[in-house]
């Protein structure tokens, strides 16, 4: 039940006497003189009738749970990890095209990226509402799996958690994160989804922007690029941008010489590039 008073809202949740924790959203609105929506909403999670919120699991017993067919979790599992993404970068994941003229602009902003403590690569979340990815770089979260679903991808492996609400965030707090150095031909499939640093690393070719394409018509028909970083031992990988990204392209092009390249290993499939 709830109940409202001048300057604040009360909640007041039943006791949960079943053996599963609860959950619930509760969004609060009101109508501006301009007829416009403001809204804010709380997610709340409830223990069950021992006081516990789901069982704790590994990483790796997620990944053995995932397949290529998509497995529902029904059961209250908890795991925790480090985000190593941003909610306010647009570069999170490729938007990818739908059609031929018709882009999903948005799928960047409902996708986050979290490693583990545990060795192994790590894990791609994708969220139904792009307003419930709130992730911010460095952030240690414990993730609540009811409800979603869990994707192995192969060749190479990885893993996504797909379905998640904010509602689906057990605790977050403050962390800390420190990039693994590596030449590129030391990455192994272990290393997709994780955050890298790539010592002594150039854009092979200097004179374009981050993103060499031609823009026009809003985007509709581009997907994205990849510049090509190459090491001092002669290895090379894609670093691939989404045209939405601002700084995609600027006056100054891309970084001249040589330098470290620090970021999150990806395997994704570009209709123009390849893997």
């Amino acid at each position: 039940s709830y109940a409202f008073s001048e300057d604040k809202v009360n909640v007041v949740l039943a006791p949960n006497d079943t053996e599963i924790s609860r959950r619930a959203s509760l969004t609060l609105y009101y109508v501006d003189g301009w007829n416009r929506r403001i809204e804010t909403k709380m997610y709340v999670t409830q223990s069950d009738n021992e006081g516990n919120v789901g069982m704790d699991i590994t990483p790796m017993e997620v990944r053995l749970l995932a397949d290529e067919d998509g497995f529902k979790v029904n059961d209250d599992y908890v795991f925790e990890g480090t985000v190593i993404s941003d909610c306010s970068s647009r570069n999170m994941e490729l938007n990818p095209l739908l059609d031929y003229n018709v882009l999903d602009s948005l799928a960047s902003l409902r996708t986050a990226y979290v490693q583990t403590a545990e060795e192994g690569p790590g894990f791609k979340l994708v969220f139904d509402d792009v307003r419930d990815n709130a992730l911010t770089f460095g952030t240690k979260v414990k993730i609540n799996l009811y409800g979603t679903t869990l994707f192995k991808e192969t060749d190479p492996d990885r893993y996504t958690i797909s379905g998640l609400k904010g509602s689906s965030f057990v605790e977050i707090s403050a962390g800390s994160l420190v990039p693994k150095e590596m030449k590129i031909s030391q990455l192994t499939p272990d290393d997709i989804y994780t955050y890298v640093t790539l010592t002594g690393t150039e854009f092979t070719f200097k004179r374009g922007s981050y993103l060499d394409i031609a823009e026009h018509d809003s985007y509709r028909f581009m997907d994205g690029w990849a510049s090509l970083l190459i090491d001092d031992e002669g290895s090379s990988i894609y670093a691939p941008v989404n045209v939405n990204c601002a700084w995609r392209r600027t006056g100054e092009g891309l970084p001249q010489g040589s330098g470290n390249t620090t970021g999150i290993i990806v395997s994704h499939k570009m209709p123009r590039i390849g893997d």
